[in-house]
């Protein structure tokens, strides 16, 4: 079992109703997700679902892939503290799967996303913050805001080439929901980058440049290790196949994300085991 999602979104305004409705929309490709619907059909969803259907504000949706796994989401719906907080995990089950990490957000998620009226707490939105050096000292100033609960993710461009060597909107909208994608556009960029994090007393490791991509904790103060931030550097980059190269970066911090959570507890909160059978009485 492999973790290809898991968010939780703070939406401000949203209503449970409202919400559950569009996921059962989505779960069989109805509303604005009918370019879905031929695939649902073909994996056996039924043919409409209601509101009343996500039983205890839980949505469980398991869809057959070709390579003989199956693609299942557990979603969670809930009122806390006065907000509305849609929680969205995926996994991939089955013996056959073979392939390396992977990330992808649902398409309800870039719904929620998309949708002015739901804008969450953080931006964990489908497109990269783009960073120029003019905007190098707000983004430390958000990194290290004691409040920031998603991860960002750094993406540096090649000192030589100029380009980075995986792509930061495909990345971002594999992570959509997950973690907040800034693309350091210049080798100048992460050069400031570096001098701003050194001048609030971090270690000079703690960079991200000539290609490399960094995710950033929540909670990051600096006394910390620069190694708990993992940096994938361009001699790991490069061995990865450049066709499935972002993928992988995203299925290796999709993982990262979920390394705390527990998928099978997830999928038990849906499908609770059946109870055992009372004990036979014996006549004496």
């Amino acid at each position: 079992m492999r973790t290809l999602h898991l968010s939780r979104l703070h939406l401000r305004g949203a209503d449970l109703q409202e919400l559950a409705l569009l996921h059962a929309q989505w779960a069989v490709g109805l509303g604005p997700f009918e370019a879905l619907r031929p695939a649902r059909l073909t994996a056996g969803m039924p043919a409409e679902l209601t509101p009343e259907d996500i039983a205890g504000d839980l949505l469980k949706v398991s869809l057959p892939e070709p390579e003989g796994t199956t693609r299942t989401s557990v979603v969670r719906l809930a009122r806390r503290n006065g907000v509305t907080v849609v929680e969205h995990l995926v996994v991939r089950q089955g013996a056959a799967y073979r392939g390396g990490p992977s990330a992808e957000a649902p398409e309800v998620v870039l719904s929620l996303l998309d949708d002015a009226r739901r804008v969450p707490d953080e931006v964990v939105g489908a497109t990269p913050v783009r960073v120029s050096e003019p905007e190098v000292a707000p983004l430390v100033a958000r990194m290290l805001a004691p409040e920031r609960t998603v991860p960002i993710v750094l993406v540096s461009v090649d000192n030589g080439s100029r380009d980075p060597m995986i792509d930061p909107g495909e990345l971002a909208r594999r992570l959509a929901g997950m973690a907040t994608v800034c693309f350091i556009d210049a080798v100048r960029s992460s050069h400031r980058l570096k001098e701003e994090l050194v001048a609030a007393g971090f270690s000079d490791k703690f960079g991200c440049y000539n290609g490399g991509v960094r995710i950033l904790w929540p909670g990051i103060v600096s006394g910390d290790d620069p190694y708990q931030h993992t940096l994938l550097l361009p001699v790991r980059l490069a061995a990865m196949p450049d066709r499935s190269r972002t993928e992988q970066v995203a299925g290796l911090f999709c993982e990262m994300i979920a390394e705390d959570e527990d998928p099978r507890a997830w999928l038990r909160d849906v499908d609770p085991a059946p109870a055992a059978p009372a004990p036979s009485r014996v006549a004496p």
